[in-house]
């Protein structure tokens, strides 16, 4: 009798462990899972750059194109409206700065500003199309030694041409949850359509031959066609 009582209690005894080490084990399990989810649920819910575009209604951004052609070290700015997760809508700005040459020979120093409405459409995540259409206004500052001409100070020896074109492009575009955004367009270009001279420097040539020199050489400072490879953005989206 009191040998069935020792087995008995032993027996309970160690039911008891085993219903302690199944809990425990049931406890950690429990715990185990639970952080699962949670790191799961972190993933599945981190944004996408889709995502933030989708609650977004505008961007700022300040541009930078060292590749910029014909005339490289571009800079500017633009801003658009985010109409959805698929397109958005902008004007875009960009100053080429100066150059002393173009294509092979002196020519003095050229500044170019680029005005262009234009719209990106998104496949994806980021790949975009850009499109639009624009105008690029150039001064062109004539060297004193290019022509005979009748001042002697390029400075003021200006021609002021305008053109007008069609812009595309091909990019990616990353937008972060703190609101920060970043562009690059692999390649952008401008496609003119139409030119015009504005103001010729040919009034100040002295003979009939530097006058049509000149004419000439604004004649394709008006219609010649532009672009950039790799051109980096940075700015905010809100």
């Amino acid at each position: 009798m009191a040998v069935s009582s020792q087995m008995a209690y032993a027996g309970g005894e160690w039911w008891d462990k085993v219903k302690g080490g199944a809990s425990e084990v049931i406890d950690q399990s429990a715990e185990v899972l639970t952080q699962s989810k949670e790191a799961i649920a972190q993933v599945i819910g981190k944004k996408t750059s889709r995502d933030i575009r989708k609650e977004s209604d505008f961007a700022v951004n300040l541009s930078f194109a060292p590749l910029n052609l014909p005339f490289p070290m571009a800079w500017g700015m633009n801003a658009s409206y985010i109409a959805s997760e698929k397109w958005m809508f902008g004007i875009d700005y960009l100053n080429s700065g100066k150059a002393l040459k173009f294509f092979s020979f002196e020519i003095g120093a050229v500044e170019e500003q680029n005005y262009t409405l234009q719209v990106r459409r998104f496949y994806g995540n980021s790949f975009n199309v850009k499109m639009g259409i624009g105008q690029r206004t150039s001064e062109v500052r004539l060297a004193k030694d290019l022509f005979d001409l009748v001042e002697t100070d390029y400075s003021g020896t200006v021609s002021k041409l305008k053109t007008n074109y069609f812009r595309f492009g091909l990019g990616n575009q990353w937008q972060f949850k703190d609101k920060y955004t970043f562009v690059v367009d692999w390649i952008s270009i401008n496609i003119p359509f139409s030119g015009e001279v504005e103001t010729s420097a040919s009034q100040f040539a002295k003979t009939d031959d530097d006058k049509k020199e000149i004419e000439d050489a604004e004649n394709i400072l008006k219609f010649y066609p532009s672009g950039a490879l790799f051109h980096m953005e940075i700015g905010l989206i809100f």
